[in-house]
């Protein structure tokens, strides 16, 4: 009896942990405009299994009234297991969670790649020698050099999206038209 109840719980264990990896974020990506006269926002998050859930979000401040807007598609695993090998050797675990910003109030891009969580505001390609040479500040040149290799490795995973059927924007995650 004692034996039948213990590979009970040991079943019930192991299919728990199956669920759960399931569930594992191996990559989600969000934007959102707050300072405008629609603030939007958009988001996408990749699963282990490849299910993938996009939501878009707008704000109507005149009414608040809040559109949200929900699709789910799904990739296949080479696909998934392609997005982690590129994560894995982009090699990241260097770049801060929070990218400084240089000027106020720009949209914010949340990136979590396979756990490494990582926010900027105005996130866009940087020369750093010329952040340096404006500011004067070592700083800038680390934080145009993050944000480069975050952004190169945004495009990575875009090419990978594209290559299972997607198109992967900044604003928007939709299939390829055929």
């Amino acid at each position: 009896m004692k034996k039948s109840v213990v590979l009970f719980l040991v079943l019930i264990l192991l299919a728990s942990t199956c669920l759960a990896e399931d569930e594992v974020v191996i990559f989600s990506y969000s934007y959102s405009v707050m300072f405008s006269p629609t603030p939007y926002s958009f988001s996408i998050i990749l699963y282990k299994d490849g299910h993938i859930e996009k939501e878009i979000q707008t704000l109507d401040i005149k009414t608040s009234v809040r559109d949200i807007k929900k699709e789910e598609y799904k990739i296949d695993p080479e696909y998934v297991n392609d997005i982690l090998q590129i994560i894995k050797e982009a090699n990241i675990n260097d770049i801060p969670h929070y990218l400084p910003h240089y000027v106020e109030d720009m949209p914010g891009s949340r990136f979590n790649f396979n756990g490494k969580e990582i926010y900027g505001e105005g996130v866009s390609y940087m020369n750093p020698f010329e952040m340096f040479i404006q500011t004067g500040n070592i700083t800038w040149l680390k934080a145009a050099t993050y944000y480069n290799r975050v952004l190169d490795l945004n495009n990575n995973i875009k090419k990978v999206f594209e290559s299972a059927g997607y198109n992967f924007e900044r604003y928007d995650f939709t299939p390829l038209e055929d």
